[in-house]
C-alpha cells in the first residue's frame, strides 16, 4: 500500500501536495479571524488545487493502471471534472473579484472541492489496489 502514496516520483509528488493542502488549510483555519488577504489566499488554493489535479493524473498514468478512466460513460470522471470546472470558475471569480468576504468564501469552496476530490480518487486507488 506504501506504493500507492510513495512509490514514483509523480505518487511522491501528489503526496506531497496533499500534506501541503493539509498544512496550508489548517494554518488559514486557526489564522481566520485576523486574516486580512483573501484574495491572495483564494487565488492560492486554486492554484494548488489546479496543480494537485494535474498530478493526480500524472500519478494515474505513471505506470500502474489508471484507476479513472476518462470518458463521458464513467461516473468519476464526470463528477471529478463538473468539481473541476466549479473550481475554475470559482479562480476566476476570485481574479475578478475586490470583495474580501467573496474571496474568504471561494478559499473555503475550494477547499470543499479539493477535499471532495482528494478523497474520491485516493478512496478509488485504494480499493483498487485491494479488490483490484
Amino acid at each position: 500500500m506504501i506504493k500507492l502514496f510513495f512509490g514514483n516520483i509523480p505518487t511522491i509528488l501528489s503526496t506531497g501536495l496533499i500534506v501541503v493542502f493539509v498544512i496550508f488549510l489548517k494554518d488559514v483555519l486557526s489564522k481566520d479571524p485576523q486574516i486580512t488577504r483573501w484574495g491572495t489566499l483564494a487565488l492560492r488554493m486554486f492554484l494548488l488545487g489546479f496543480i494537485m489535479s494535474a498530478m493526480s493524473g500524472a500519478k494515474d498514468y505513471s505506470g500502474i493502471v489508471p484507476v479513472i478512466k476518462f470518458g463521458p460513460g464513467n461516473k468519476a470522471f464526470i463528477v471529478l471534472s463538473v468539481l473541476g470546472g466549479i473550481g475554475i470558475l470559482f479562480g476566476i471569480w476570485a481574479f475578478i473579484s475586490k470583495n474580501k468576504s467573496v474571496h474568504r468564501t471561494i478559499f473555503y469552496a475550494l477547499s470543499v472541492i479539493i477535499i471532495i476530490k482528494t478523497v474520491i480518487v485516493e478512496v478509488m486507488r485504494i480499493k483498487k489496489h485491494f479488490i483490484g
